[in-house]
């Protein structure tokens, strides 16, 4: 059997498998050429439109601030907390939703109180720093006690604390022993001020003792 030699044609080389078939590719062309491409496909009768990606804008450099973002930074230690209280206390102000200074001075008040809590677990008295324009009456507090007051406004502002349980002092450990149960709270100071609920009975305990 004789074998007859045929000449197939020569297939156009395969693409790179090394390239990304996702990838675009950009082709350049003449309005004329283009138009001609088109009218190959039925319906088409306007050159096909190059897309051109832009590069992706920086969002944090011209992003609109959030509502949080606007807000001002209320520094505890140097706010006029006195005259803050009395806006608060006013019954006849406006409500905060409706005043935005109203609402700024309750802020005042929120971050100061803050900022005394932060301080009701210092012991060291000298690193109590001044709170809302009041100064730390040294002389009136305690580690577990913090008394600050306004030079010229008749404002106080009493926070009670303690500075930590140490195991090896007897009445620390019985004073958490006795907070496991809860009793209602009773303020010693004065009785306009409002009252915490029900608090520890070890912890109310040392709160009317120091006061």
């Amino acid at each position: 059997m004789r074998t007859v030699p045929m000449s197939l044609p020569r297939l156009p080389p395969a693409p790179s498998r090394g390239a990304d078939a996702s990838t675009p590719v950009a082709v350049a062309a003449t309005a004329g050429q283009a138009r001609e491409r088109a009218g190959v496909f039925a319906g088409l009768g306007a050159a096909p439109v190059r897309r051109v990606r832009t590069a992706p804008r920086s969002v944090a450099a011209n992003a609109t601030p959030s509502c949080g973002a606007r807000l001002l930074q209320i520094d505890a230690h140097t706010a006029d907390l006195a005259s803050a209280l009395a806006h608060v206390d006013d019954a006849a102000a406006p409500s905060p939703g409706q005043d935005p200074q109203g609402e700024l001075r309750c802020r005042v008040v929120l971050e100061c109180m803050r900022a005394c809590a932060g301080e009701s677990y210092t012991a060291d008295l000298a690193e109590v720093a001044a709170i809302g324009g009041l100064h730390l009456d040294a002389s009136m507090s305690t580690p577990r006690l913090k008394l600050w007051e306004g030079a010229t406004d008749k404002a106080i502002v009493v926070v009670l604390g303690f500075s930590g349980t140490r195991l090896d002092a007897a009445d620390d450990l019985l004073c958490d022993m006795k907070s496991q149960l809860a009793q209602p709270h009773v303020n010693m100071l004065d009785e306009r001020l409002p009252t915490l609920g029900k608090v520890g009975a070890g912890w109310q305990q040392w709160w009317q003792s120091e006061a």
